[in-house]
This record gives structure tokens, sequence and C-alpha cells, in this order.
């Protein structure tokens, strides 16, 4: 898959120009995989092209992310899908509750907001060991964004 095909495919679905940026630079280089890895640091939890288009577009979670404003990026070590919004908070990144999608609540209610973009949040992922890796981490965490932002 080449990055332009992901540009086209972003611009298609109305994603913001800044997370694209940063999106194609992670998906296409692993300089940044292997950076993590040489740090001692955990594996980005990135997916690939495909499998954001794939899951973005899909009906797996009980949902459609890509009518509800969000594309999915990745997921946590639980499982939690890593979420990208597309509408409201534009760029900002957070978890889908996995446990909670499938009782059918409006998707952004079972949402947790940590990080204002793509690039900050794999940062912090990599860096920090007290970042939130899933859903409930960020509920309890100081890390998350309010819900208002």
């Amino acid at each position: 898959m080449h990055r332009e095909e992901f540009e086209a495919w972003a611009a298609s679905v109305k994603v913001p120009d800044e997370t694209v940026e940063q999106l194609g630079d992670l998906i296409f280089s692993s300089s940044d995989q292997e950076q993590a890895r040489a740090a001692g640091g955990p594996d980005l939890p990135l997916w690939s092209f495909e499998e954001i288009r794939s899951e973005s577009e899909g009906f797996e979670y009980e949902f459609r992310p890509l009518e509800e404003g969000l594309i999915l990026i990745g997921s946590g070590p639980s499982g939690d899908p890593i979420v990208v919004d597309i509408t409201v908070r534009k760029g900002a990144v957070g978890y889908l509750s996995m446990s909670e999608i499938y009782s059918h609540p409006p998707p952004r209610d079972v949402i947790a907001w940590v990080s204002d973009d793509v690039q900050d949040f794999l940062r912090r992922w990599a860096e920090s060991e007290d970042f939130p890796q899933d859903y409930y981490d960020a509920l309890d965490c100081s890390d998350a964004l309010d819900d208002d932002e």
C-alpha cells in the first residue's frame, strides 16, 4: 500500500490534514517502531493502513466509526481500540471501551480521550510508564482529557 492511497482515502473521509500527515509519517516509516524497540519501550500500538481503513469502515464494534466521525488507528494491550476524532475534537486521540460498546451506548460516551493529537499520543505511549494503556486506565488517569474539551 502506498502513502498516496492512504492520503486519498483519508481525504475522502475528511481526516484532518495534520492527522493525515502524522499518521502517514508513522504508517509508512518503520524507523519509529525501531526507535521505540531500541529504547526498550513498548511497540507502538498503530495498525497498518489496510487495518485502519477496514476497521474504520467496518461494523465489528456494533457501530460504523466513520459515521460517528471517528477512525480507528490501533489498539492497546487489552484490545481497546484507539480512536481519532475527525469531526468534533479534530485530531484528538482516545480509547474506545470494548467491554461497554456492545451494550449500544452512543460511541462517544465510551471513549476516554487522552491526547490532542496522534504524535503526542504515541510519544507519551512510548516514553511514559504512567500513560494510560486502555480505556479504564484513562478513566483513572490525570492524563485523560476532559470530555468537554
